[in-house]
């Protein structure tokens, strides 16, 4: 049966989140006619089918596909070929969906002009466990601000983040899908698919990424991220993917981007003084911003390293 929208959740070994998070796809006021719901088990060894299994029984819009090829990429393209929809909405298996988070969705799509290539919204984190008093929301939301509009320069080439992004499926189709050199696989840390997606979705001209903050999830936030050093070692590999996403054109300037962010950080050392919520959150955005850098230039050096 063709539907209008397909939503994907690719998932791997988290049955108990995954359960929460296709909860909140069937509650969907969208007409369950009008969209199917399609999940992705990429070789799941806990109790991922089971969960699955009895979403598919309960409601006849859920279907479930087994990718043993191991890989988040692998698993989103997986989704978009199985899709019959005309848009492809992608999900994390940890996040929770707005209920009206697949119409607004489809109405973007359908209503605003240009018609967009990428459609998005806010992702904000949810907890299962405390924060520390020096956590702040902030550090793990996801957000273009509170208008909605089309992305511009120069935030419109890295679009959307995979929590909470949207495309036409033939757009998909036409650009191959994801980039398997990205991703996680397993368990293992490796970031950029989305961003290599949207640039290279930029890059054919299709660059008319709507964001809307009111289309929103909840990002589930574990305990691993309250530490500073988890913190550092995912904006230091993001920072090593982003060396690949820019085509690995590095140069001396990238050395001097490090030293500012460290700079930046020794700037906000003071904030130790006085740990308020707002002013740690400062200093680790710093943290962040130097690890990010770091793991830039350390990749670029590297690499030429290997080529001498």
């Amino acid at each position: 049966m063709t539907r209008e929208i397909s939503i994907i959740v690719c998932t791997y070994n988290r049955a108990s989140l995954l359960a929460d998070c296709l909860q909140s796809l069937a509650r969907q006021t969208l007409a369950r006619s009008r969209c199917e719901i399609l999940v992705v088990d990429n070789n799941s060894s806990d109790e991922t089918r089971e969960v699955v299994k009895k979403f598919c029984r309960e409601y006849s819009n859920f279907k479930v596909f087994l990718e043993t090829e191991q890989g988040h990429s692998q698993a989103r393209n997986r989704g978009w070929k199985e899709a019959h929809g005309r848009y492809v909405a992608y999900i994390d298996d940890d996040c929770l969906a707005e209920s009206d988070w697949a119409e607004k969705i489809l109405s973007s799509f359908e209503e605003v002009r240009p018609a967009p290539s990428a459609v998005g919204g806010r992702i904000l984190p949810r907890y299962t466990a405390t924060p520390p008093a020096w956590f702040a929301d902030s550090l793990e939301t996801r957000s273009w601000g509170k208008r909605a509009s089309f992305l511009t320069p120069p935030a419109d080439r890295f679009g959307f983040a995979g929590a909470n992004m949207a495309f036409p499926r033939d757009l998909l189709e036409e650009l191959g899908g994801f980039s398997c050199n990205f991703g996680l696989v397993g368990g293992k840390l490796c970031m950029g698919e989305d961003t290599e997606f949207f640039m290279r979705l930029a890059a054919t001209g299709h660059g008319h990424f709507w964001y809307d903050p009111e289309i929103m999830v909840k990002h589930w936030t574990p305990v691993e991220l309250f530490s500073l050093k988890n913190r550092f070692l995912r904006s230091y590999l993001c920072g090593c993917s982003h060396y690949y996403l820019e085509t690995g054109k590095v140069g001396r300037a990238d050395l001097r981007l490090v030293l500012s962010a460290f700079y930046q950080l020794l700037k906000g050392g003071g904030c130790l003084v006085q740990p308020s919520g707002e002013k740690m959150a400062f200093l680790v955005n710093s943290i962040e911003r130097a690890s990010h850098q770091l793991g830039v230039y350390v990749e670029s050096w590297v690499t030429k390293r290997k080529l001498c």
